[in-house]
């Protein structure tokens, strides 16, 4: 985010791993999506679910 010049609050992390990304995003007060390629099937409040990528646009 440093080089990128991005703030945390105008950025959202993408990733499919539920504790490293999704959480991890979330403790960092970070928005973040979960991309459940593996059915894992978890839920967080305010971390919404997609099971494929172009859903990522339903939420920007």
């Amino acid at each position: 985010m440093e080089k990128s010049g991005a703030k945390k609050d105008e950025s959202i992390y993408i990733g499919d791993d539920w504790i490293a990304d999704a959480v991890g995003a979330n403790a960092f007060g970070m928005s973040a999506i979960f991309f459940d390629r593996l059915d894992d099937n978890f839920g967080m409040e305010n971390v919404p679910t997609i099971k494929h990528l172009d859903e990522v646009r339903n939420y920007l």
